[in-house]
């Protein structure tokens, strides 16, 4: 018997527990053109599945969604700027890409001398 114990032990665990939901989190990001202070601003947007520790975006942030090539114009100071964005979710199923990514496709100022960036 004392050969099967261990055995027997693991059975009754696995036969009588319950399935559980892993952690997850997923990272994106979020964008601010500030037109009377002449800056634009690109920072980090974070969603988990415990409500304490996201970070969602500021106000005044636009935040991106899921979703390849997004645009934003936006114009300061008379230059204009363009910004090609792509944001990609954590993968429910198969290999994902982890948490997420986030992709600056193009970002273009037609001048850097008059603007301010800000990429937090």
């Amino acid at each position: 018997m004392k050969k099967f114990l261990p055995t027997l032990i693991a059975l009754f665990f696995v036969s009588f527990s319950e399935p559980t939901l892993a952690d997850w989190i997923g990272l994106g990001a979020a964008a601010k053109c500030d037109v009377k202070r002449g800056i634009f601003s690109l920072a980090p947007v974070v969603e988990t599945s415990s409500e304490e520790y996201n970070v969602p975006a500021s106000p005044g942030y636009v935040a991106f969604g899921e979703k390849e090539n997004q645009n934003l114009m936006c114009k300061l100071n008379g230059l204009p700027i363009n910004l090609v964005i792509s944001v990609w979710g954590p993968s429910a199923t198969g290999m994902g890409q982890g948490a997420g990514v986030v992709i600056i496709e193009s970002l273009s100022i037609a001048s850097a001398m008059r603007v301010r960036l800000d990429l937090i």
